[in-house]
């Protein structure tokens, strides 16, 4: 894949990502959005006179504990923020083995993919639960034009510091990798 293609791909992620952020910002009604860094708020809604319901101080939304970081919906959640990395088995790919890298800050949407010594890209939040985080990464460094433009990652976790990674390629759904990673 040329670097103009990739860069495109990166450009159109980022934009859509942006869109969809201005649109949901627009949709939601009145309120205060920007309540701290990551969050958003709203003190009403259309529906209903009664504001909406909140986390009692001090718990966070996903369950965490008291002084725990915790995520907009949308974004990293605290069980999943930080840096992962583990190996990856790819039977299908052009290389067939590989090391992944993840870096996900709590509370934001967009974190680092990186396939190390191969290439790097951007990992964009799809969904979001304290067991099961979907990712949408795109390539936005190939020098060696060995890696996927872009795929969908999902990460389960199964221990406090693990997970599994199930990749799937967008444009090839046939070309999976799975593998196991480790929280750093």
């Amino acid at each position: 894949m040329s670097a103009v293609r990739r860069w495109r791909a990166v450009a159109g992620a980022l934009a859509g990502s942006l869109l969809v952020a201005g649109c949901s910002t627009a949709i939601a009604g009145h309120g205060d959005y920007l309540a701290g860094p990551g969050t958003v708020t709203a003190t009403s809604t259309v529906d209903s006179p009664e504001p909406a319901p909140t986390a009692p101080t001090g718990t966070a939304p996903t369950g965490a504990p008291t002084g725990a970081p915790s995520a907009a919906p949308g974004t990293v959640p605290a069980s999943f923020g930080g840096t992962w990395r583990g190996q990856v088995k790819q039977p299908s790919g052009v290389v067939s083995a590989w090391t992944a890298q993840l870096v996900l800050p709590v509370g934001r949407q967009i974190g680092t993919f990186t396939i190390v010594s191969l290439c790097s890209g951007i990992a964009s939040v799809v969904s979001a639960s304290p067991s099961r985080l979907v990712l949408l990464e795109v390539i936005a460094s190939d020098p060696q034009d060995r890696c996927a433009a872009s795929g969908t990652i999902t990460l389960q976790r199964t221990a406090a510091n693990r997970a599994t990674l199930r990749w799937v390629d967008t444009d090839h759904p046939d070309n999976t990798a799975t593998g196991n990673l480790n929280k750093l």
